[in-house]
């Protein structure tokens, strides 16, 4: 959530958004859900496929299954930063899966939204594939709750943990990369690690390349997901 809240206040769009936003929209503890597909968005083909270059997805980008960014946004968006915004993110994901879980009691008699195929029809359980019937109609949550349910009965064995890219380092580099991308709207790259001298012994980043390579980072995310146009500075 960390991640997409920070990312989300550099964003024109999430912002106005949020402005918009209805009463109806907001869950028992006043957060607003956001989707940002990433889409072709009025451009051509070949602006398309340029820009999916330009921000790092041409190799990975999928037409049928374009990837998504939920955004959570919580009281106090844009205005404070994640950590300011009293938000208990914990208390939070509790009630979520509990929510989701009473939910999933009214779709009971109505069928679920989520049913596994018998084998043989398109799938293979002993090889680990298996195939699902989805009411596409049903909200992302209730989904992601009743494939949760699946998992914890069908699993046969505990996940391995994999050494290598993780999630969380990613997110980490990203916000990092955020730094920078904001810090080198107020200073030279030089005055930036100066300053983060301050507060750390080799600074945000030690070498000058690296924050003119993180800012990059920054913004190819902000342009990717978030609509952000490289070349028109934000205004509030």
């Amino acid at each position: 959530m960390c991640f997409a809240y920070e990312y989300a206040r550099e964003s024109d769009w999430a912002i106005e958004q949020f402005k918009r936003r209805e009463e109806a929209q907001a869950d028992g503890f006043g957060v607003y859900h956001f989707s940002i597909d990433v889409e072709e968005d009025g451009r051509s083909d070949e602006e398309f496929l340029k820009f999916l270059d330009e921000v790092g997805l041409g190799e990975t980008y999928d037409f049928d299954f374009p990837p998504t960014v939920e955004l959570w946004l919580p009281p106090g968006f844009p205005e404070k930063p994640f950590l300011t915004c009293g938000f208990d993110f914990g208390e939070w994901q509790a009630w979520y899966s509990d929510y989701w879980e009473d939910k999933l009691k009214g779709y009971e008699e109505q069928g679920c939204a989520l049913t596994q195929l018998a084998p043989g029809a398109a799938a293979e359980p002993d090889e680990g594939k298996y195939a699902f019937e989805i009411e596409w109609d049903a909200p992302d949550g209730l989904l992601l709750a009743e494939f949760r349910t699946w998992l914890r009965t069908h699993r046969p064995k505990v996940p391995m943990e994999r050494r290598g890219r993780s999630l969380t380092r990613e997110y980490a580099a990203d916000l990092k990369a955020l730094g920078a991308y904001r810090l080198l709207k107020c200073f030279s790259a030089p005055e930036a690690k100066d300053y983060t001298c301050k507060f750390m012994p080799y600074g945000l980043y030690a070498k000058l390349p690296d924050w003119y390579e993180a800012k990059k980072r920054a913004q190819n995310i902000l342009r990717a997901f978030f609509r952000v146009n490289a070349d028109r500075p934000k205004g509030r």
